[in-house]
């Protein structure tokens, strides 16, 4: 692996390059958000499963590790959840969509490939990016059994949650390949010695992914949403990591999952919340803000915390 310093500068650029690139594609490409669409879809169904499931297999960890990080991964989106319905009571949001779109964004964060899972590749190699994959596979149930049906209360607008189509969606190919991966490692199958690019795959994940995300970015209004930024900040960066460290002092795993479950605990917002707001017509631009916000402050202070100090 790379030294502290490379890990850091790979990490920037994968992000904020792809990112910048959409963003200026937007204005010059005929309907970039069916081209967003397009690529986000790309990478569900070809890259994100294949590296779910080979990761997975190939862990080397313990049952126990295995069955509990996914139980850690639900408690954390869990404390995030019920700390963000205490946060949004104090602020005092005055519509209901505005409420709901603030507990969901404090709930759900970037655990994914695409930022938390790259950062334990970074610094901890397979073995990390394995056990991060592991740690969201509470993600697909969380969504689609607790968070949808909660935002289709609280929007003006949503369409009610039909189940079945949800699980035979291709959108599910991620969480289906995990489950087989981790069924393969339990089963005690060995996985074959193929050379598998791993780290090109997760780059080109990566580049698909911000890429797409900048054909969607509209430049919300961060300064007229900037106390709730900085009150999520507080949750994500502060409240959130203190808790976990608290409880993996009570309960502690083994030193490399107790690692992926720290940097899993700093995570900014998830884009999922904004898709939650855009499903069930909540407030999509605090939604959006969230999202930028916490993410642009998680690259600039808490980034370089976990490589230099973590």
């Amino acid at each position: 692996m790379a030294d502290p310093v490379s890990q850091f500068f790979i990490l920037q650029g994968f992000i904020l390059v792809p990112f910048a690139l959409g963003a200026w594609f937007r204005g010059r490409l005929l309907r970039p958000d069916l081209w967003s669409r397009r690529l986000i879809r790309l990478n569900l169904v070809t890259i994100e499963p294949v590296l779910g499931l080979w990761v997975i297999w190939g862990l080397g960890a313990s049952l126990t590790t295995v069955g509990l990080l996914p139980v850690f991964g639900f408690g954390v989106v869990l404390v995030g959840l019920l700390l963000g319905w205490i946060a949004q009571r104090a602020f005092g949001y005055a519509t209901r969509e505005s409420r709901a779109t603030f507990i969901i964004s404090a709930s759900l964060a970037n655990h994914g490939f695409t930022l938390g899972g790259f950062v334990c590749y970074l610094l901890l190699g397979e073995a990390g990016l394995g056990l991060s994959a592991v740690f969201v596979l509470y993600f697909y149930a969380y969504i689609y059994l607790v968070v949808f049906p909660f935002a289709g209360r609280a929007g003006s607008g949503g369409q009610p949650v039909r189940l079945l189509a949800l699980f035979l969606s291709p959108n599910y190919l991620p969480f289906y390949a995990a489950l087989v991966g981790a069924a393969l490692l339990l089963a005690g199958v060995e996985r074959p010695d193929w050379p598998l690019p791993l780290q090109e795959i997760l780059y080109v994940a990566l580049v698909f992914y911000y890429f797409s995300l900048g054909l969607t970015f509209r430049g919300p209004g961060l300064w007229s949403h900037r106390r709730a930024i900085l009150l999520l900040s507080a949750i994500k960066f502060l409240a959130v990591p203190a808790i976990v460290a608290l409880v993996l002092r009570l309960f502690p795993l083994a030193p490399i999952a107790a690692r992926v479950v720290t940097i899993e605990a700093t995570m900014p917002a998830a884009v999922y919340s904004v898709v939650t707001a855009v499903l069930f017509e909540l407030d999509r631009d605090l939604a959006a803000a969230l999202f930028v916000g916490t993410s642009v402050l998680f690259l600039v202070l808490v980034m370089p915390v976990i490589f230099f100090f973590g």
